[in-house]
């Protein structure tokens, strides 16, 4: 069971950013990547031989966390936008 659920996941991970329109799909990886790319500038300012400090490894954690929560906020928008909107103009024309 654990590993069905695992395959669903990796599945609709890498088959759905293929499937949604290229607004959706920057949305996705905007919102998903830039916590990531934030901790790798950060990490890359300190010396390789010192430890991260917990601070810093904390508001990766906040971070990644805003991140998913802000996804939510604004991928409603986005595909009301790229889908409904735009569907409705086009049969308005």
């Amino acid at each position: 069971m654990v590993f069905v659920r695992l395959g669903l996941g990796l599945f609709a991970g890498l088959a759905l950013p293929f499937m949604v329109k290229d607004m959706v799909y920057m949305t996705i990886a905007n919102s998903f990547l830039r916590p990531h790319l934030r901790y790798r500038i950060e990490r890359e300012r300190i010396h390789k031989d010192k430890a991260v400090s917990t601070s810093l490894l904390d508001s990766y954690i906040k971070d990644v966390f805003g991140s998913f929560l802000l996804f939510f906020v604004a991928i409603g928008p986005v595909v009301y936008e790229c889908y409904f909107k735009k569907a409705s103009a086009e049969s308005e024309s």
